[in-house]
């Protein structure tokens, strides 16, 4: 027999190998042996365990529960103090402790004992059960058990820990008790609103950043690659324990996020995120934690309002008869009031602006543009994007802090060029989308990337709605309010696909194809021939029964595009296409009928436009539902300049060289120079000046408190005052005003066009051309040159104006083309003008044609 089975009795041996019948055997034979302890000589200093030790010793969970029964002393030490707790905490046997916790709690206390030793100074002992906490709530998931834990403190011995100097792996168990701890749904609100530990966290990822650089000071003789690779390992590993830690806590709740908002978590997550974090798991985690702080839905309660039934409101409202008293009074007003508070949608809107102001402060946001050049998975991109998108959108600063600072559309077309995936390159497109929208600086800096080409190839690979939508929007949002590129846009796009769009049920393609339409229907190369030649007239007539009120409008404006040019000038074929399917009568009931004032107004100004240069075109309507300038007379007076200006251009549409519907206008004897006098008096918009001017003009004839002449002379006078300012005014308004000069050229009435001849309109227009280049300013202008030239003082004053500006004629050229005229005596005198500018004019038939200079170029008719 060696020392260990000397020194130790068949009982200790029983009970340490799990034998219960031999145990209870001797027990029952010897109960003396129930307390009786192991000898000196016990082999690894077992010395003084009972036969209870002894189980605890072996794990033994059965024969410990059993000597418990037969009375054993529960609470018994070894020689050096040591009780059943103790032991099994060294030896690392959780079943027997979870045995203690359950049922001898009280007097055991096992969970205090194990954060005594977890306290201990004797780094050995802190360090064994730190292993034994690790393994034990990794084996057991009973709450009670981590109810205790918190009772005793646990919070404030993990923070200790794990701010101590301990080894990494040591700090990395500790981590994981609370990442163990936070998947527990009813202890997560616990540890974040009551144990602060998100605040900890936050403050402890700072204590990691700066720890390499206190080993660098403490030992500067070794190789400082080899300590950065070595500290930065155990450092990522940490900082992936702390940030799953913080989601856990913060993720799963409203009220988490808003408490890592309030206790700072932006800075502190972005800062991780820039100069920290390496692994693309970890900083996935971040990029989901700043996506939740960027998401206003979450900091926003929308309240849900109280259904009513029909049968209660009937009730309500019948008991409520009678004069309202004064606390009735009260009681409205205090409704009213609560009315009047912040929609959901508003409070979105607020929020929103408040979260991308807090991520605005920091430069630390322009290095979320180094994520993409890292190799990315296509999740990181995705949730990259969505953040992106979130911090930008419609926020000018941060828009131009990604785009321009950044140069984030650089990776973000790379990454539309190279991926194979649909889904990752929309989402690079939705966001290149929303960084340049309604922001020049940035569509101007994207455009120098050439952003359209990439994005019209996946547009032209594929029909699905989605990818239609993404890529022709964000190319919408890159061409902005520059209409050159909006046409590039819209020829890239084509006038087929547009249409196509017109049957989709996307309302945002319905409005991108009703815009696009319309610019391709703009200027002096309009293509409103061809969208009618594609059948574009009854896909436009459907938007008129859309419920969206911005469709249906949109629609409206598309409608008038397409029937006229510049100048007024009629699209025949698209007339008749409206009026052979009866979209014209659709617009009368929009009229008559619209839901608003702005969608009768916009269907008014419409109908007016089609009217032009239609014979008879009211007898079209059934007499059961004529039309009347009563409600557009009505609509005059209202005290909205925008929609007064538009009511008045409709009626001069429907008057414009239309003798019969000037006299149908009189006889309502409503129409008062009073109402355009004060438009024209309007200096903040040049606009509604310039509308007003021509309004003045056409409208003269059937001004019942103004003379005519007078009226007339306001209006012309009024168009000249603006023409000679026209360097200060933009070029919208420059474009306007020379489109109204155009009309009235036009007109019937000649003596306007000679009024303004004489005041020398044309050497305005010829500077007009002179000074600018935009295309369709120059197009209009030079087509209002070619209608004033019709009249012979026009001609005669062009004429002198060329002589003395040849390149003039070069412009001309290129824009009085067919269906726009330019005078026969013109370029019948040009042709003999014997300067540098002779371009060799001669008519054939009705048409004039410039010369060819040599045989091989073709003659091209003007």
């Amino acid at each position: 027999m060696d020392f260990e089975e000397r020194a130790w009795e068949p009982v200790h041996h029983a009970a340490y190998e799990g034998s219960q019948r031999q145990l209870e055997k001797i027990l029952a034979e010897y109960p003396e042996y129930l307390e009786y302890q192991t000898g000196e000589k016990s082999k690894h200093h077992h010395v003084g365990y009972t036969p209870l030790l002894c189980a605890v010793l072996g794990n033994q969970v059965n024969v410990a529960s059993v000597l418990v029964k037969m009375k054993a002393n529960i609470t018994a030490t070894d020689s050096k103090k040591r009780n059943s707790v103790e032991i099994c905490i060294r030896e690392r046997h959780c079943e027997i402790f979870v045995y203690f916790f359950l049922n001898h709690q009280e007097i055991l206390r096992p969970v205090e004992t194990l954060m005594e030793q977890v306290n201990s100074m004797d780094s050995h002992v802190a360090e064994n059960a730190i292993v034994f906490i690790d393994k034990l709530l990794s084996t057991s998931s009973l709450n009670d058990l981590w109810s205790a834990f918190i009772q005793q403190n646990f919070i404030k011995v993990f923070t200790k820990l794990v701010q101590s100097d301990l080894k990494p792996d040591f700090k990395g168990r500790c981590l994981n008790w609370i990442l163990m701890m936070t998947s527990v749904e009813e202890f997560r609100e616990m540890a974040v609103v009551q144990l602060g530990l998100v605040e900890f966290l936050l403050g402890y990822t700072k204590t990691v950043r700066t720890d390499y650089g206190v080993v660098q000071n403490k030992f500067p003789s070794r190789d400082s690659s080899e300590l950065s690779v070595t500290h930065t390992m155990h450092d990522q590993i940490l900082l992936a324990k702390v940030f799953d830690i913080i989601a856990n806590l913060t993720l799963q709740t409203k009220s988490g996020i808003q408490r890592l908002r309030n206790k700072g978590g932006i800075p502190v997550l972005l800062e991780n995120l820039s100069e920290s974090v390496s692994e693309e798991s970890t900083q996935l985690k971040i990029v989901d934690l700043l996506l939740a702080l960027s998401t206003p839905e979450n900091f926003v309660e929308k309240r849900e309002e109280p259904a009513v039934e029909d049968d209660e409101r009937v009730e309500v409202e019948g008991e409520i008869q009678g004069d309202i008293t004064e606390d009735e009074q009260e009681i409205d007003e205090t409704f009213e009031d609560s009315e009047a508070e912040m929609s959901y949608d508003e409070q979105l809107r607020e929020m929103l602006t408040g979260l991308q102001d807090e991520f605005r402060g920091f430069k630390n946001l322009v290095k979320l543009v180094q994520l993409y050049d890292e190799n990315p998975s296509n999740k990181m991109i995705q949730n990259v994007n969505t953040l992106v998108q979130n911090i930008s959108r419609f926020h000018a600063e941060n828009q131009v802090l990604f785009v321009v600072d950044g140069q984030i559309t650089k990776p973000l077309l790379r990454i539309v060029k190279q991926s194979k995936e649909k889904d990752v390159q929309l989402s690079c497109i939705d966001s290149i989308k929303v960084l340049v929208l309604n922001n020049p600086k940035c569509q101007e800096a994207a455009i120098a990337e050439n952003a359209i080409e990439p994005i019209n190839a996946v547009l032209k690979k594929s029909r699905l709605n989605r990818v239609q939508l993404s890529c022709s929007s964000a190319m919408w949002a890159l061409a902005g309010s520059n209409i050159y590129r909006k046409r590039k846009v819209c020829d890239l796009i084509g006038i087929r696909l547009f249409l196509d769009y017109l049957t989709t049920e996307e309302n945002e393609l319905l409005h991108l194809a009703s815009e696009g339409l319309s610019v391709s229907c703009e200027g002096p190369f309009s293509k409103a021939e061809e969208i009618g030649k594609q059948g574009g007239v009854i896909p436009v007539t459907r938007l008129f029964r859309h419920s969206d009120e911005d469709i249906v409008v949109g629609g409206i404006r598309t409608m008038r595009k397409i029937v006229l040019g510049i100048g007024m000038l009629p699209v025949k074929n698209n007339q008749k296409l409206i009026i052979d399917t009866r979209a014209h009568r659709y617009l009368l009931a929009l009229m008559k009928h619209g839901k608003s004032e702005r969608v009768q107004i916009e269907a008014a100004l419409s109908l007016s436009y089609i009217s032009i240069g239609v014979p008879d075109f009211f007898k079209e309507f059934d007499e059961d539902n004529g039309f009347s300038y009563a409600p557009l007379l009505n609509l005059l007076s209202t005290p909205d300049l925008v929609m007064r200006s538009k009511v008045g251009t409709a009626l001069a549409c429907f008057a414009f060289n239309n003798i019969q519907e000037q006299v149908q206008i009189s006889r309502y004897r409503a129409l008062k120079y009073k109402y355009f006098k004060q438009m024209i008096k309007y200096k903040d918009s040049p606009l509604i000046q310039c509308n007003a001017a021509y309004q003045a003009i056409i409208l003269s004839k059937v001004m019942e408190d103004e003379d005519s002449a007078t009226c007339a002379a306001e209006g012309i006078k009024a168009l000249i005052s603006l023409l000679e300012s026209s360097p200060k005014l933009s070029v919208p308004d420059r474009l306007f005003l020379c489109e109204c000069i155009c009309r009235l050229a036009r007109s019937s009435d000649g003596g306007v066009a000679e009024a303004m001849i004489a005041i020398d309109v044309v050497s305005l227009l010829a500077k007009v051309i002179d000074d600018t280049d935009d295309d369709h300013l120059k197009g209009t202008a030079s087509i209002a040159l070619g209608y004033l030239s019709l009249r012979y003082s026009g001609w005669r004053k062009l004429l002198d104006v060329c002589r003395r500006n040849g390149k003039l004629v070069s412009v001309m050229e290129i824009y009085c083309r067919p269906p726009y005229k330019i005078s026969a005596k013109f370029l019948q005198q040009w042709k003999h003008y014997p300067g540098d500018n002779y371009f060799g004019w001669k008519k054939r038939g009705s048409w004039w044609y410039r010369e060819a200079r040599s045989s091989n170029q073709e003659v091209d008719q003007c």
